[in-house]
This record gives structure tokens, C-alpha cells and sequence, in this order.
């Protein structure tokens, strides 16, 4: 990722190397892309022991945007979600 003058790298999910900062990064023991942590907070969601990690608003707003993107938004149908 590039931005203010500074490249952060990402190798395998183990270290983050950080160019253009006082700060180098970090290096972890073990890979963590974050798949556990995803299926927690969902379980917890399903349990109802926590509010949905995405709203919903957060989610129509992400899809429509995606699909204005692409061009294709005439082909939808026009019922408001």
C-alpha cells in the first residue's frame, strides 16, 4: 500500500515492512489472515451476543456502489431495498 510518501509491505501474512517511516513494521511468529477471528465474531452474531459486525445500510450502500461501478445499474430492477 502507498500513501503520504510511505510503502507498507505485506509478506505472507507474517510481517509488515514499512518504508518512509520512523516506524519499520512488525514481525509475527505465525501466519494470521484473520479467518478465525472472522468465524468468532460471527458465531458470537448468530448467538446474539453482539451487534452484526457490517449494518446492513453499510452493506446496501458497499453493493450499490459496486454495481454502479460496473455500469450495469440500468439492468437491475428499480424496487428500493
Amino acid at each position: 500500500m502507498y500513501f503520504d510518501g510511505k510503502t507498507l509491505l505485506i509478506n505472507d501474512f507474517r510481517d509488515l515492512s514499512i518504508y518512509g517511516s520512523k516506524s519499520k513494521g512488525w514481525k509475527s511468529p505465525i501466519q494470521d489472515k484473520g479467518h478465525l477471528k472472522e468465524l468468532q465474531v460471527f458465531a458470537d452474531y448468530v448467538h446474539e451476543r453482539c451487534e452484526p459486525p457490517i449494518s446492513l445500510d453499510s452493506m446496501v450502500e458497499v453493493t450499490k456502489i459496486s454495481i454502479a461501478a460496473t455500469g450495469n445499474w440500468e439492468n437491475l430492477s428499480t424496487q428500493e431495498v
